[in-house]
């Protein structure tokens, strides 16, 4: 059949699918509404059919890219909500290239150490294999089981898309667990073939970023069939945060409204796919995205983090200083507050410090929080600015090189840190000045008579210059530094950066 108006009675819907599928494969139709145009002479019957549930299969393989295993049966909700259907033919439609849709959801996910198997593999064909088979497969299943849209992007990268916070959300847990300790997967089916030959492959971790759950989200799909938008960006970025925190851990990053859109849908559940010891979420604050701030979350799986949860109210209470800008008091105490409700909880540790002079300093949950009462009662207590800026800057630098510290409450530390020595100095010149006009009531004569011939001796002028200092009531310090807090508005914006 060389022509569709060679069409007859005669012509079997093996001859009539054939002719159709060169007219696609050399790109003569590339859409549903192109095929059903070339087939308008051709009467209703099983025979047509039959063509065009095979044709429309091939257009949406070659034409959809991301979305080639889209079909109404397997993703009622996204092919409702990514298609125009046909009215006629329920099991075919057209992509929608460019939308605004309620309630989708993207997630990208990055396997750590897929490049290092590679390497380690060589030519080690059947293993390389393994692996290939095992996310082309195994976590492709874990996707559709959860009604999730899967595919892969550049070689180790997973890219998802789903209409449901809840779905996603298990799914990228799955996989996690799937890879990793394999505690989790309740798939039999998958449990059973990960115990076969699979087991020879090493456990994995990943980094993932959740987005979406917005009332109106863009969402732009290619002529080949490639995502991008708002949505996408946002997943993304996400994912390469998670993956800066830790790669050899599992971290999955989410905003705070897929979160919010999980728990009303794990409510409406007759049973939640995970328990509260499995997968829990702790909030991170604010984060600035493009002029745009978000809300952050991280996904909490397995016991092994879960003491982090102990200090979630305290962390709230820092966000709220800040949101407040209480800079003058609030937000060095909260920050201090929180430092010290970590140590706390956080597994007991022991690491060793190189210090000037001093050797090895034993770094310890009792030394932190020795280090962090002493920064807090300078502050408070003392009005001894100067000093527990300075060492909250040390106990910063202490937790920076403590192995598996938090990196959000790191994050935190270092800019409230940043921001205090931006204060410090301005405050520094303010109380020279204020000293300076109230030197007569601050010193005796003896001292105002010594003080001046200590100009000549630097080393004396400075020490009468501290002593100067001490004279001020901590009352009055505490005014000043609030009445110049006041003037000067720090700023965690670009602390909190989620750049690429």
């Amino acid at each position: 059949m060389n022509d569709i108006k060679n069409f007859a009675e005669r012509t079997t819907s093996y001859e009539l699918f054939t002719h159709v599928y060169w007219r696609i494969v050399t790109r003569r139709l590339v859409s549903f509404s192109d095929l059903l145009d070339y087939m308008a002479g051709v009467p209703e019957s099983p025979k047509k059919e039959f063509a065009l549930k095979g044709a429309f299969r091939l257009i949406r393989e070659i034409h959809w890219g991301f979305f080639r295993d889209l079909d109404p049966k397997a993703y009622p909700v996204l092919w409702g909500q990514l298609t125009r259907p046909h009215p006629t033919y329920p099991f075919a439609g057209e992509l929608k290239r460019i939308m605004t849709i309620t309630d989708i959801y993207c997630a990208f996910v990055d396997i750590h150490d897929y490049t290092v198997f590679c390497q380690k593999a060589g030519r080690n064909s059947s293993m390389l294999r393994l692996l290939d088979i095992c996310i082309e497969n195994d976590v492709r299943q874990i996707c559709r089981n959860n009604h999730v849209v899967s595919n892969r992007a550049r070689g180790d990268e997973i890219i998802m898309i789903s209409t449901s916070a809840y779905d996603i959300t298990n799914a990228v847990v799955m996989i996690a667990d799937y890879l990793g300790d394999r505690k989790l997967t309740r798939d039999t089916e998958i449990v059973k073939r990960r115990r076969g030959e699979a087991t020879k492959l090493p456990e994995m971790t990943i980094s993932a970023g959740i987005a979406g759950g917005k009332k109106y989200t863009s969402l732009v799909i290619t002529s080949a069939g490639d995502l991008s938008g708002t949505v996408v960006n946002t997943a993304a970025r996400l994912q390469s945060r998670a993956n800066v925190i830790s790669s050899d851990t599992s971290r999955i990053l989410m905003t705070q409204n897929v979160k919010i859109k999980y728990e009303k849908e794990a409510k409406q559940r007759f049973a939640p796919m995970f328990n509260e010891s499995e997968l829990a979420f702790l909030d991170l604050g604010p984060v600035s995205f493009k002029g745009v701030e978000l809300r952050l979350t991280e996904v909490i799986i397995g016991p092994g983090e879960m003491y982090r949860l102990g200090y979630q109210d305290h962390l709230n209470t820092l966000l709220d200083a800040l949101k407040n800008e209480h800079w003058s008091d609030k937000v060095f105490s909260s920050m201090a507050d929180l430092i010290l409700q970590a140590f706390k909880v956080m597994p007991e540790f022991e690491t060793y410090l190189p210090v000037d002079d001093e050797g090895l300093l034993t770094l310890s949950n009792a030394t932190m929080l020795n280090l962090t009462y002493s920064a807090r009662d300078r502050f408070n207590i003392d009005s001894d600015y100067a000093s527990a800026i300075s060492k909250l800057a040390r106990i910063a630098d202490c937790m920076g090189r403590i192995p598996g510290m938090d990196h959000f409450l790191l994050l935190y530390t270092q800019g409230v840190v940043s921001q205090y020595a931006l204060l410090l100095e301005t405050f520094d010149r303010h109380i020279e000045n204020f000293t300076e006009k109230n030197r007569s009531s601050l010193f005796s004569r003896n001292e105002h008579r010594k003080f001046k011939d200590a100009r000549v001796a630097s080393s004396m002028y400075d020490m009468m210059k501290s002593t100067l200092v001490d004279r001020i009531d901590a009352e009055k310090k505490k005014l000043l530094w609030r009445r110049l807090v006041k003037g000067i508005k720090p700023s965690m914006d670009r602390i909190l950066y989620l750049g690429k």
